[in-house]
């Protein structure tokens, strides 16, 4: 089953900088970048692989920032960014199915 966890607002370059750092750190490679525009709504995804699963992390406008995969890579993921970040605030991440 897989899981997104909304992170942050898209334009958070702090969290953002720390997510690729915590997939950097856990040996995610970086296999496809896509970005695009659509009137006001921007978009970039980026997809991983790490080990055998494959990891997409997308930034939207009025989205915000998020990482999807397996709920267990990505609470690993989302507690890095949180010790990276020092966000310690209640909710963090918000998760959808």
């Amino acid at each position: 089953m897989t899981v997104t966890a909304l992170l942050a607002p898209e334009h958070d370059l702090a969290t953002t900088n720390a997510l690729l750092r915590a997939l950097h750190e856990m040996g995610a490679e970086e296999i496809s970048r896509n970005w695009g525009v659509a009137g006001s709504q921007e978009i970039s995804m980026l997809r991983f692989s790490l080990g055998e699963q494959q990891l997409i992390v997308e930034a939207e406008t009025y989205i915000g920032l998020s990482v999807t995969g397996t709920r267990e890579t990505v609470d690993a993921i989302t507690s890095r960014v949180r010790d990276i970040v020092g966000k310690a605030k209640a909710g963090f991440p918000l998760t959808r199915e």
